[in-house]
């Protein structure tokens, strides 16, 4: 049984391009091949089909573990967007200092928050 055997056009799948991960419609199945877009993927096991053997885009089901990867990595890239203008310190001395204040707490928290997901201390002070 080939891991997308219950696939049907119209279903979701994760789309994995190096680091970069999609969330795309399978527009055609085949017997042994899942078309999305331009790009045909084997049934078998959902890598690219004519692909270089260094390459290793292929899908995955968009379902559980993997849905959830590509929402935070969205999610992730949408914060990481906005906090860049923030980066500027000219920009970032314009603001008054209770909102200066709100902001150090908020990412003061997401700091604590960040740790506790990887699992590592931050080094304050180089110590």
């Amino acid at each position: 049984m080939d891991k997308f055997d219950d696939i049907e056009p119209g279903d979701r799948v994760i789309v994995v391009q190096g680091g970069d991960l999609r969330i795309a419609k399978a527009d055609r199945v085949t017997k042994t091949q899942v078309v999305v877009g331009n790009q045909r993927y084997r049934k078998s096991d959902g890598f690219l089909v004519g692909g270089n053997t260094w390459s290793t885009m292929h899908i995955l089901l968009a379902e559980g573990e993997a849905l959830e990867t590509v929402y935070r990595q969205r999610l992730a890239n949408s914060i990481w967007t906005n906090i860049q203008p923030m980066l500027d310190r000219r920009a970032l001395a314009k603001l008054d200092i209770a909102d200066l204040m709100a902001l150090a707490h908020d990412i003061s928290k997401a700091a604590k928050s960040l740790e506790a997901a990887s699992g590592r201390a931050r080094v304050k002070g180089g110590e």
